[in-house]
């Protein structure tokens, strides 16, 4: 495996758990499943809450001092790390599923 990918993973775990400290969780347990071949790695981050938000763009720059502004760029990189990203939530339960190709 690439040390980019494996680098790229790690920022964008990161970027998910930092995020989830802005949310309302309902359990301080975050578990992280790997899964990996010659072809992929793919990381799924579970937790007891609701689901980040992914943004498209860069927060503006007089957002970026604040709560609103972190959690949008941390969305934000994790859109530029990953190279698939999927959030399900069901029951109250939420899963970010992060695809990686090398």
């Amino acid at each position: 495996m690439r040390k980019e990918i494996v680098t790229r993973a790690t920022d964008a775990a990161y970027e998910v758990v930092n995020n989830l400290g802005l949310l309302p969780l309902r359990s301080e347990i975050i578990t992280l499943n790997t899964s990996w071949d010659e072809l992929r790695l793919d990381l799924d981050i579970e937790y007891a809450g609701p689901a980040i938000e992914l943004a498209s763009s860069m927060p503006a720059m007089e957002e970026m001092g604040t709560e609103a502004g972190a959690a949008h760029l941390a969305g934000y990189l994790i859109r530029q790390y990953a190279d698939r990203v999927k959030i399900r939530e069901k029951n109250g339960v939420c899963r970010v599923s992060l695809h990686f190709d090398h």
